[in-house]
């Protein structure tokens, strides 16, 4: 009786949060059974639940009504794709965001089968809250419903979009089918100098273990690619690291107070820390990669608590967050991955945060497929401005597609 209270509360108008008893196989069969409108109503619920806690359980109540011929229809992908591909793009969405509000917006019945349409509004790691909508056609066969099609190009947005918009090459942007590919372990980043960065991330996040004073690129059709924030993160370790041994500022960090934004993964905090700095804080888009990761990288490179600052949330967060306190270093990988309207706030950001005599250091690529931003409108916002002067640290090869650079950002003297 208990449990199917729990079941006839999902037909409410609010979506409670699912029972733990899911796990039952009982009760799993029952909720398979259940009408239409409270089939669509448990897994707008299920859909909640996987993107705020994005844990194993959660995919596994998730995945059960996903038929394995499922056919899924992105922003500008050149055909239909499989459920392999759902399941990546998924990972991407779970991973990437957070604190979703789910509503169903349309819903239309015919005999045992149903389509309707999610509302979805969730909040990236980086930048303002982000919607789009999800046509869904589930059937409910011999075994329960199943969801046979996704469609998401209404009113699509290359937000959310992972597919190329080249017919030529299919690319998903997540290297991460299977479940445990989640859970945080620990890795390792050998620099040129010899030196190591120790973290916590999912397994094969970083496409490198080791950066050489080269950085060779491979060069890609695909614009948007899950690798190309971590190897941000690679470039501007490899940048302070030659600051540090090459250019033998062997004091750039001593006593400083350190803040990194943009991608953050807490590597290059880690190397500040261990080069001299006196204070580091870090603030990311979402809880989930502060707790599961960055906290997990300061604490396995022994960091003392009192010496770090830690928050999350949206630019407006980290304005909060900061409280009018100046930083001598800001360190920014991937900081230009955002909406070209976003740049005011991020130009104001750094002129606030950044002490006097300090500087910015920053990665991105020159320009995002996924994203309006560009590296040329970022600098001529700061030439516009004239509050600070750009100078470019390093930069990947002309003949890359889509060229990687570092970029320097300190108060103009005029």
């Amino acid at each position: 009786m208990c449990r199917f209270a729990v079941f006839l509360a999902l037909a409410a108008l609010t979506f409670p949060a699912l029972s733990a008893a899911l796990t039952d196989a009982s009760f799993n069969q029952a909720i398979r059974n259940h009408t239409v409108n409270e089939f669509v109503k448990i897994y707008a619920q299920l859909l909640t639940t996987l993107i705020n806690s994005k844990t194993p359980k959660a995919y596994q109540d998730h995945n059960v009504y996903l038929d394995l011929h499922l056919r899924f229809s992105e922003c500008y992908s050149p055909q239909f794709l499989n459920y392999g591909m759902f399941r990546k793009w998924l990972d991407q969405l779970v991973l990437y965001h957070s604190d979703p509000v789910i509503s169903v917006s349309s819903m239309r019945k015919q005999d045992n089968s149903v389509v309707f349409v999610l509302h979805i509004d969730v909040r990236p790691r980086l930048g303002h809250r982000k919607q789009f909508d999800l046509k869904i056609t589930a059937s409910n066969k011999r075994n329960g419903w199943s969801i046979l099609f996704i469609n998401r190009n209404l009113g699509c947005s290359k937000t959310f979009s992972t597919i190329p918009t080249q017919p030529a090459v299919v690319t998903m942007v997540i290297s991460m089918p299977t479940i445990p590919s989640v859970a945080p372990i620990n890795c390792e980043l050998s620099l040129d100098s010899g030196r190591c960065i120790k973290y916590v991330a999912t397994r094969n996040a970083n496409p490198k273990s080791h950066v050489a004073d080269e950085l060779p690129v491979i060069r890609k059709n695909s614009h948007q690619d899950h690798h190309d924030d971590w190897e941000s993160v690679n470039n501007l370790c490899h940048i302070i690291d030659s600051i540090v041994t090459v250019e033998m500022e062997t004091d750039f960090f001593d006593g400083k107070a350190v803040l990194e934004i943009g991608f953050v993964t807490g590597l290059p905090s880690v190397y500040a820390f261990e080069n001299g700095a006196d204070e580091i804080a870090m603030h990311t888009a979402d809880k989930a990669s502060l707790e599961l990761y960055c906290r997990a990288t300061l604490k396995r490179n022994s960091i003392p608590l009192n010496k770090t600052k830690l928050s999350f949330g949206t630019i407006e967060d980290l304005r909060k967050f900061l409280g009018g306190r100046k930083y001598d270093i800001i360190l920014a990988p991937d900081l230009l991955n955002r909406q070209e309207s976003e740049f005011e706030m991020v130009h104001e950001l750094i002129h606030e945060a950044l002490s006097y005599d300090g500087i910015c250091l920053f990665s991105c690529r020159t320009h995002y497929a996924n994203v309006d931003g560009s590296l040329n409108a970022f600098l001529q916002l700061a030439k516009r401005r004239r509050e600070f002067d750009a100078i470019e640290r390093w930069s990947s090869p002309r003949t890359d597609i889509i060229q990687q650079k570092v970029f320097q950002l300190t108060r103009s003297l005029f």
